[in-house]
């Protein structure tokens, strides 16, 4: 679907199954993609060449968000959406699939019921890829320049609000700054409700990466995205603090 009908750049599909009826175990196959990751090429680049790649980053974000669906929910692999609903309902699907602690899980849904309000005019659903991480992101560079080769790992892609993809961005260190939302807003529109809305799509992914991430720089990250949203820090344990 997104090489098809998107200008971002992504890998072809060779083989896939995630029957396990003729083997033990589900396997995809794709093409290779040339460049390197995000992370590995950011310390190399002097900060015009950051932001240049940043665009792209935001450019291609906007061009996923192309794909629309009717609802809100995860995707079948035939890309149809699985127990359509409205966003708030997808969102704390999504919490309770994604969060493994009940703690946390208890948190997240209080926020989205206390602020459903804010999502009250989010009805375009679309295709968030949700993972745009700096690992997920392939860079090449081109006569010194660095050109987006790739996106990788749809794993966690779902129907959503693309503000989700936007929000994660502007949260992570390598995509941290106004040159992804610039490269975004030469394709798409940023919606006003979009600043209210974000540290809620936020704290999703904290909560999400509790667990797997006990550090200090995560609860500092977190306890940023509480005091944006005006409640208490959410405290991990085994952390350092």
């Amino acid at each position: 679907m997104v090489r098809a009908h998107t200008s971002a750049p992504t890998f072809d599909v060779v083989a896939v199954d995630v029957s396990r009826r003729e083997w033990p175990w589900e396997y995809l196959i794709v093409t290779r993609l040339p460049g390197v990751t995000w992370q590995t090429l950011y310390p190399e680049l002097h900060a015009p060449a950051r932001a240049a790649a940043q665009r792209q980053i935001g450019r291609s974000a906007a061009a996923l968000h192309t794909l629309r669906f009717d609802s809100f929910g995860g995707l079948d692999a035939n890309g149809s959406v699985r127990d359509g609903s409205s966003v708030v309902t997808a969102l704390k699907r999504r919490a309770l699939r994604r969060i493994k602690t009940p703690r946390y899980q208890d948190i997240m849904l209080g926020v989205l019921e206390d602020r459903a309000k804010l999502f009250e005019d989010v009805t375009v659903s679309t295709l968030c890829h949700e993972d745009l991480n700096a690992n997920n992101l392939l860079f090449e560079l081109r006569d010194g320049r660095p050109v987006l080769s790739g996106i990788v790992d749809f794993e966690s892609a779902w129907a959503s609000t693309g503000e989700s993809d936007m929000a994660r961005l502007e949260l992570w260190w390598f995509t941290r700054g106004t040159a992804v939302r610039d490269g975004y807003a030469e394709l798409a529109t940023i919606s006003d409700g979009y600043p209210m809305r974000r540290p809620v799509l936020q704290l999703l992914w904290c909560l999400e990466y509790a667990d797997l991430h006990r550090t200090v720089e995560h609860q500092l990250v977190t306890n940023a995205v509480c005091a944006e949203l005006g409640m208490p820090n959410v405290r991990f344990a085994d952390n350092g603090q």
